[in-house]
């Protein structure tokens, strides 16, 4: 039969062990947050990078109007 320091080192052991579940199911449920807010920021920079080159297109397109304009103005 177990002392009762064994038997309260073994209740001890147990609780840590199961808080240690918890840590570990929490900190899995972080990263799977954390990897979704890095997918999201992603398409938030693919989203960026097109629009950036879709403004630079249409500046081009402006000032090529814009020289059209001036050569045809007397």
């Amino acid at each position: 039969m177990l002392g009762s320091d064994a038997q309260d080192e073994i209740a001890r052991l147990t609780r840590a062990v199961q808080q240690a579940g918890a840590d570990h199911a929490a900190l899995a449920a972080e990263l799977g947050r954390f990897k979704e807010a890095h997918q999201d920021l992603q398409h938030v920079e693919r989203r960026i990078a097109s629009a950036t080159e879709e403004l630079k297109h249409l500046e081009y397109l402006r000032g090529r109007v814009s020289g059209e304009i001036d050569a045809i103005r007397p």
